[in-house]
């Protein structure tokens, strides 16, 4: 899949498995799929499905967090429909205290492939960014 493909670079770029799986969790905003008419359908292209969902979305996020995980940052995958209704979440739940969008893996992969050095490079970048503001985790940060 060449999303995967894009996160297997950026997890090398980042210093390979352990250093990234020590560091960061890969989730889901929504970690239920969807089907319509026998079709995936996603959650945030359906304005009743996305009010039905949202409450879910929150508890999933925040059970996520009580394995261990920091809530000064996210990364958001995806800069379009995803990060607008990622912040709007959050805004509403007071989940984390910023959001780092970047490119989804997918965009990248059909429309920027030349560019997927430049990709992986903002990706790490992002991922510096937010492990250093989590070294700070606890003095200011919401608790789930």
């Amino acid at each position: 899949e060449m999303s995967g493909e894009f996160i297997y670079k950026m997890i090398e770029a980042y210093g390979g498995v352990e250093q990234f799986f020590s560091r960061f969790y890969i989730t889901s905003t929504c970690p239920l799929g969807f089907t319509k008419s026998g079709n995936n359908f996603n959650f945030m292209d359906d304005k009743a499905l996305f009010q039905a969902a949202t409450p879910y979305i929150v508890h999933a996020i925040r059970t996520q967090m009580m394995f261990g995980a920091y809530s000064r940052v996210a990364i958001c995958l995806g800069t379009g429909v995803i990060s607008k209704i990622f912040r709007k979440i959050n805004e509403e739940h007071h989940l984390f205290d910023d959001i780092i969008s970047v490119e989804h893996p997918r965009y990248i992969c059909q429309y920027k492939r030349k560019d997927m050095d430049a990709y992986v490079a903002k990706y790490v970048a992002a991922l510096d960014t937010a492990w250093n503001a989590c070294q700070h985790e606890g003095e200011s940060s919401p608790q789930p």
